[in-house]
């Protein structure tokens, strides 16, 4: 479809607001966690914080694959989508704006101090940038984290020639996601006792990566083995949904023990921008 089609361009504009938006809400976690809460808490608070935009992300596996289907696929079933996803955003607008306090009751610590202009963030910047071990972190974040909802994006076109519908792959995800929720808020509140973050990424990581190995095994398998009869597709099905599952536990609790390392590795630097900056660069070092 050309670029100047009107229909592609507004799909292409709202991924691009969407994907500049994202770096901005996704840094907020720990600032709000060591702004409002006490420190036996940070990593616990960042990560619901964090998760709260994965509860977003589960729901927007599911309700496509429910409002929209090969029946229902019309004009008026999209805009029933689009619009329950639009009073969704509105009534999240309405909540942050009337309802949530505008800051805390006590002041905020050191390191949760924001900066007001690029003129003062910009010393903390070239520090970060010369720091290898953030460096290194930011690659990590990027490599791992992204890989999981690069894969996560394109998973009902992955699994649909294997016999696994697209509401199957939305329910999928779907679980997905609430584990991973699940997992990084029990995970948080382990770190937040044990202060072991390099040790808990690694495990997570490697983790998500034997969920990952499993699924190519049962796609090949399923392929050279399989054309279509139904114990296997039962079977490759539930192969299926285990170790994305899995995977996607594992690999959503790195998100907030990566936050908090990248602040406690930079500590006494300003959260905004370390974790913002962190963002940004895993963003760009993510697969494409």
């Amino acid at each position: 479809m050309p670029f100047f089609e009107w229909g592609f361009a507004e799909l292409y504009l709202a991924q691009l607001v969407a994907g500049i938006a994202e770096v901005f809400f996704l840094s907020v976690p720990p600032l709000l966690a060591n702004t409002w809460f006490e420190p036996s808490m940070r990593t616990t608070v960042t990560s619901v914080a964090s998760m709260s935009n994965s509860v977003g992300i589960a729901l927007g596996f599911v309700l496509p694959s429910v409002v929209v289907d090969k029946q229902h696929k019309g004009k008026s079933d999209f805009m029933v989508l689009f619009g329950t996803q639009a009073l969704l955003a509105l009534i999240i607008l309405v909540a942050a704006l009337f309802i949530v306090p505008g800051k805390p009751r006590e002041t905020p610590s050191v390191t949760s101090t924001r900066p007001t202009s690029i003129r003062e963030m910009w010393p903390t910047i070239k520090l970060l940038m010369k720091f290898p071990p953030f460096i290194f972190l930011s690659a990590a974040v990027g490599l791992a984290l992204n890989s999981l909802w690069s894969f996560a994006g394109f998973l009902s076109q992955v699994l649909l020639p294997f016999g696994i519908s697209e509401k199957d792959s939305g329910y999928i995800g779907f679980f997905m996601t609430l584990a991973g929720c699940l997992s990084a808020t029990f995970i948080g509140r382990v770190v937040d006792r044990s202060r072991r973050y390099k040790s808990t990424m690694l495990l997570l990581t490697l983790l998500g990566l034997g969920m990952f190995s499993i699924l190519l095994l049962s796609l090949l398998y399923a392929d050279n083995t399989s054309s279509g009869a139904s114990s296997s597709s039962s079977s490759t099905l539930a192969l299926v949904f285990f170790s994305v599952t899995i995977m996607g536990t594992a690999l959503s609790a790195t998100i907030p023990v990566q936050l908090e390392y990248a602040v406690e590795l930079t500590y006494p630097l300003p959260e905004g921008v370390v974790t913002a900056l962190l963002l940004f660069l895993s963003h760009l070092l993510a697969p494409p």
